[in-house]
């Protein structure tokens, strides 16, 4: 369908059904509702969508994905509704724009489907090319949190923490995907020792700079957090999913267990990582090309690993697991 008058404002309901498609490369102005799982085509610019109304991907309890092709203005009166009965794809809703995304306006999240999460899932509800701004207000279920710029083409997620363990989750609100930033984190402040910290976030998130200690830390699966300056302390338990770094001058201790034996990688290229605790420590991937791995702790190793370079000390041991191995290149190395 497509609507060509000189100028065109919606203040009823467009149900854009899947596989339909709905033009108006002019631009529009929506103060009414829009919903299905079909695709708008709008310019872009002043010639994008400006939505004043209610954006409903899928339908109100029915979960889809709306899809814009071209620029999205979400307004300070925008509603962006979303329906979450999981957190694999096609189980939430999800707005995915081709062009740039100005946010503003509500966004309100609710669960389906006896969705019931577990800590540190997280959901991708907005893509799109480029962004600027956040949503205000946001009201999504309790332990949910919002953020921003989290992976590529990823405008917005929102990420669980359990009442259970409460974290302090890695947002990017403030942009930068720095550790430093307070207002990167959903608690406001930068992780203190009673903090458990999750990191969700497909880009890398840099702690560059200060002293920091932490109680547990959570690193989901294509995530990715580089110690490359200043020091961090886990206390307890590091869950790694995704991949832990070590560079430049930053130094890394991990008191607690470490459990990271099936998608778990450790990358050292320089500074130090301790690995502390008595047991229970694994890793799936270990690339130690430069700098120190040291502690008191035993590092079992469950995946194909590399030592090109650098130096493994300390009372802890290295074991490679049955099935795995551990490549040494790259000359002398000392123990």
């Amino acid at each position: 369908m497509t609507i060509s008058p000189t100028t065109f404002t919606n203040s009823g309901t467009i149900n854009v059904a899947s596989g339909a498609t709905f033009t108006r490369t002019a631009g529009f102005i929506n103060s009414g509702t829009l919903s299905g799982s079909g695709t708008i085509v709008v310019g872009t610019g002043a010639a994008g969508l400006i939505n004043q109304g209610n954006i409903n991907p899928g339908g109100t309890g029915t979960v889809g994905t709306l899809t814009i092709t071209g620029d999205v203005q979400l307004g300070t009166s925008s509603i962006l509704n979303i329906d979450i009965g999981g957190k694999t794809a096609g189980t939430y809703d999800k707005l995915q724009v081709s062009g740039a995304v100005t946010l503003g306006g509500t966004l309100n999240a609710a669960l389906i489907n006896s969705y019931y999460p577990a800590n540190a899932d997280y959901v991708p509800i907005l893509s799109g090319a480029s962004y600027t701004g956040n949503f205000a207000p946001t009201n999504v279920p309790g332990g949910f949190t919002v953020g921003y710029g989290l992976a590529t083409g990823e405008v917005s997620r929102i990420i669980y923490s359990s009442a259970a363990d409460p974290s302090d989750v890695f947002t990017n609100t403030s942009g930068g995907l720095t550790w430093q930033t307070p207002g990167n984190w959903s608690k406001g402040t930068i992780p203190i020792t009673t903090d458990n910290v999750v990191i969700s976030s497909g880009y890398v998130v840099t702690h560059s700079t200060g002293t920091d200690s932490i109680n547990n830390l959570t690193i989901n699966t294509t995530n990715s957090l580089n110690v490359s300056g200043g020091s961090l302390t886990v206390a307890g338990m590091t869950s790694l999913g995704g991949t832990l770094s070590v560079s430049g001058s930053g130094a890394a201790s991990l008191n607690g267990s470490l459990s990271g034996g099936i998608s778990g990688q450790l990358n050292v290229s320089s500074g130090t990582l301790n690995i502390n605790a008595a047991n229970s420590n694994s890793i799936n991937l270990l690339n130690l090309s430069g700098g120190t791995l040291q502690g008191t702790g035993n590092l079992t190793l469950t995946g194909n690993s590399t030592w090109s370079g650098g130096t493994l000390t300390g009372a802890g041991l290295l074991m490679v697991d049955n099935g795995a191995t551990l490549t040494m290149n790259g000359g002398t190395k000392y123990l």
